[in-house]
């Protein structure tokens, strides 16, 4: 399990934090091991979750994270989705700190290499998810929110991306979305065909802490702080090359093309949650009646004491 314990000999507090294998972790992974986080108090382990935030909403409930970088809609829709079920907001499993990525994420729609499948014509499609309330299945419904399409998808669960690469070549599935410069090497070798992309209107990447750790959101905070303000003193090609070495199966074309469009949160966003954004995936996903009937919770009520929430 996820433990906050003090270590007898050093004083820290240990903290687990999940997230995706991918690049937009590079940041955190290199701190960690650079001990930024020690800094602030805290002993981090990064525990990587291929199952993506679906995975990472399981884990924070079932207390084997202490925190999370995750994909905003879904800790958005798990923040809500918990209030509706929960006796009072103390047994909620996590709340929302800040942001991460504040630039949106552009998601690849990936289909076999014989189909003729595009953006256009997803409506009614198989869609293969990683899980359910993962960003696979959220950003799908955002997408035929927009093209105001009524035939519903098929949702077909796959676990990962292994997984889901494999169902659209065996023909299980008929397409999925994930995030394109994961994706790019799939398409660069013939193994998946390229059918469009996807960029929804809010940020990318958001910062999760369990309540049961909550009085440590400000030092993990002041750790991501740290650590997006070292990557932010390397050039571009010393981030090309951290990306690649801690993640080999990035292309450093791909790594560049990604570092041409990401914008990481600024000092006051890593502890910051916009009211705005909040509302615009509530209101998706209130439209897609993923989440029903629900109250209009004030957002600071979703987040972390420490959090500033802004308009």
């Amino acid at each position: 399990m996820a433990s906050s314990t003090a270590s007898a000999t050093t004083g820290l507090r240990r903290f687990v934090i999940g997230g995706v294998p991918e690049h937009f972790n590079v940041p955190i992974i290199r701190s960690i091991a650079a001990g930024a986080f020690r800094r602030h108090g805290l002993d981090v382990e990064f525990k990587v979750c291929h199952g993506g935030t679906g995975e990472q909403l399981r884990m924070l409930a079932a207390g084997e994270l202490d925190g999370c970088v995750a994909l905003t809609e879904g800790l958005v829709s798990g923040a809500y989705l918990q209030r509706l079920v929960a006796n009072g907001p103390t047994s909620a499993s996590y709340r929302l700190l800040g942001t991460y990525v504040k630039s949106p994420l552009t998601w690849a729609i990936s289909t076999a290499p014989n189909s003729s499948l595009d953006a256009s014509s997803l409506e009614g499609a198989r869609i293969g998810i990683s899980r359910f309330y993962s960003g696979s299945h959220l950003i799908p419904i955002f997408h035929a929110l927009r093209k105001k399409w009524s035939t519903p998808y098929q949702f077909v669960e796959c676990g990962n991306f292994a997984n889901l690469r494999d169902s659209v070549v065996a023909g299980n599935s008929d397409a999925f979305l994930w995030e394109v410069a994961t994706t790019r090497k799939w398409f660069d070798d013939g193994t998946l065909r390229f059918a469009g992309t996807v960029v929804p209107d809010w940020p990318a990447f958001s910062l999760a802490i369990s309540c049961k750790q909550s009085d440590m959101g400000s030092a993990l905070a002041e750790g991501v702080r740290s650590a997006l303000s070292d990557w932010a003193s390397l050039s571009d090609q010393d981030k090309i090359s951290t990306v690649t070495h801690h993640m080999p199966s990035y292309a450093p074309k791909d790594v560049a093309s990604w570092l041409e469009g990401v914008q990481f949160a600024d000092h006051t966003e890593v502890a910051g949650v916009s009211g705005m954004d909040v509302a615009t995936i509530v209101q998706m996903l209130s439209e897609a009646k993923v989440i029903e009937d629900s109250p209009e919770y004030p957002v600071k009520e979703l987040c972390n004491p420490f959090t500033t929430v802004s308009d």
